[in-house]
């Protein structure tokens, strides 16, 4: 069961995008972290009982009973569970690297230190989960938050906008779409506000949910890693997974419905591409001010026109004389003449 754990994680994260029955390799994790948990528990209590009540006491005997325990090991599996599946659903190469290669050999380090420190008790797995978990997850989210690759936002929402993983199993489907339209959001936010504020907002984000996917991570590494026989399977097992994942066994959705729009849609508005978003501000300003000028320069030229040729009109009624004034006066040039000057000045 211990070697399933690994394996059936494992498997999932090789499996979920063309397997439809692909969660069903979670049910080993599952049972890994929820015995983990269980036995956490329980240290936990059967401590807090001795070390508090009598052994004839009412309380005493009225805890003997797991049933409480069991449920909160199923709620506290199933919370880890769904961190490890959600974060894998997307891994990378070098992730699955670190977290099936990289961070077991860090957990064993830590429990090494701590077990100079602590009694070997099932509480005490607590205190080497949090402490590795914490160390991780605080390493990795600085690293995201500080040193992320900048790209332009636009260009970003061009190319990347309906790009996600797809899976021949509807739920995970969805599920997956859902989860790149939260990482595509948290990427553009970085890449428009770029500010010290949103980092440190985004590392508290992925500092929390790392150190839940680290944590789960080594709850599963303590119910595996035990003997020297199980941590050479799991190594072997992760450095083949990762040899796997590498050669491409990701698929993305290649029929993108709004990719094109978006992209359309951005270019209709003038977005240009390599800018940062200062700058097509700025040079949508430039646009709109040059293009208002424009508009402005060829209504008065036309206006003028239109005064001049109603001055010259003008003009030739004064050169006449009174007898030819008189006439004009009564005649349709005159009417005529009214018209086009409201025209010109209503």
């Amino acid at each position: 069961m211990q070697i399933l754990a690994v394996l059936g994680l494992l498997g999932f994260v090789l499996s979920w995008q063309n397997l439809i029955l692909a969660p069903l390799f979670l049910l080993p994790t599952f049972y890994a972290l929820y015995r983990e948990n269980f036995l956490i528990l329980w240290a936990r209590k059967n401590i807090i009982k001795n070390a508090t009540l009598n052994k004839k006491a009412l309380f005493y005997k009225l805890t003997n009973k797991n049933t409480i325990l069991y449920f909160l090991s199923f709620c506290l599996a199933l919370v880890a569970l769904l961190s490890l599946m959600l974060n894998l659903m997307y891994v990378e190469a070098l992730d699955l690297l670190f977290l099936f290669v990289l961070f077991p050999l860090f957990f064993i380090f830590v429990r090494k230190i701590l077990s100079t420190q602590f009694r070997k008790n099932p509480y005490n797995t607590l205190k080497i989960v949090l402490v590795s978990a914490f160390l991780t997850s605080l390493f990795y989210s600085f690293f995201e938050a500080f040193f992320k690759e900048f790209k332009e936002p636009f260009d970003y929402i061009r190319n990347n906008f309906d790009i996600y993983r797809v899976s021949s199993n509807a739920l995970l489907d969805a599920l997956s779409r859902g989860l790149y339209g939260l990482v595509f959001f948290k990427n553009f936010i970085i890449f428009w506000l770029k500010n010290k504020p949103v980092s440190f907002l985004i590392f508290g984000f992925d500092l929390l949910n790392f150190f839940i996917l680290c944590s789960s991570f080594a709850l599963l590494c303590s119910f595996v890693l035990r003997g020297a026989k199980n941590i050479f399977i799991w190594f072997f097992v992760g450095i083949t997974g990762f040899v796997i994942f590498e050669r491409g066994v990701t698929s993305y959705n290649l029929n993108a419905k709004f990719q094109e729009p978006i992209s359309a849609f951005l270019d209709a508005i003038n977005f240009p591409k390599n800018h940062s978003a200062e700058q097509n501000l700025s040079t949508l300003k430039e646009q709109n001010l040059s293009t208002l000028n424009e508009q402005n320069l060829s209504l008065l030229k036309e206006q003028n026109a239109a005064l001049i040729k109603e001055l010259e009109v003008f003009k030739k009624v004064l050169d006449k004389n009174a007898f030819e004034m008189g006439v004009w006066w009564f005649s349709s040039e005159k009417n005529e003449l009214k018209k086009s000057l409201k025209k010109v000045l209503p």
